[in-house]
């Protein structure tokens, strides 16, 4: 399959993004989006970018999970990618206290996608901010952001557990997996 028109382009990032609000995870929603648009195969991966254990936050993000500007809250930076193809780039902002151990040791120390590290909390996710970056550029061998969520994650018991804040990449609605742009 060749590269998309625009107008197709921008029908998919709006598909992608409803299917990303109505997941439970996003990873969750990736993979089954991947799956049904041929992207790569295997499980979706993290690529740590940056961590920290403990990270000053702004009003915002403390305001979203409840928390003091001083409590402690961990960061982590991450590229998923399912196969060699990236999918999208995420910071989380967690509750390390509001974790159980072995959640919160993975997440400080391993490279997995944070809703696939949560899932035994059976989270939830409440996205309130969607942009939409379009007209997709045409970049064969970078792929380029084409959609930003904000989203909140919480416990099944409607805890708190993380602020995200997501960019999906036009591999997601650009291209078939056949031709889809590797990560660098």
């Amino acid at each position: 399959m060749s590269p998309i028109d625009a107008g197709e382009a921008a029908a998919r990032v709006r598909q992608l993004s409803d299917r990303i609000v109505a997941g439970r995870t996003a990873t969750g929603a990736l993979f089954i989006w991947c799956n049904e648009n041929g992207i790569s195969t295997g499980a979706i991966r993290a690529v740590t970018l940056k961590r920290r254990p403990s990270h000053v936050v702004g009003r915002k993000i403390a305001r979203a999970l409840n928390v003091s500007l001083y409590d402690a809250v961990g960061y982590r930076r991450v590229q998923l990618l399912r196969g060699e193809v990236l999918l999208s780039q995420a910071s989380n902002w967690f509750i390390p206290s509001s974790l159980p151990d072995e959640i919160r040791n993975t997440l400080e120390h391993e490279d997995l996608p944070f809703g696939t590290v949560v899932a035994p909390l059976n989270p939830f996710r409440r996205t309130f901010k969607v942009r939409t970056l379009l007209p997709i550029e045409d970049r064969p061998n970078s792929p380029t952001p084409v959609l930003e969520h904000e989203a909140v994650v919480y416990s099944e018991a409607g805890m708190p557990l993380a602020f995200v804040r997501e960019r999906y990449f036009s591999t997601l609605v650009r291209y078939s997996a056949a031709n889809t742009p590797k990560a660098r």
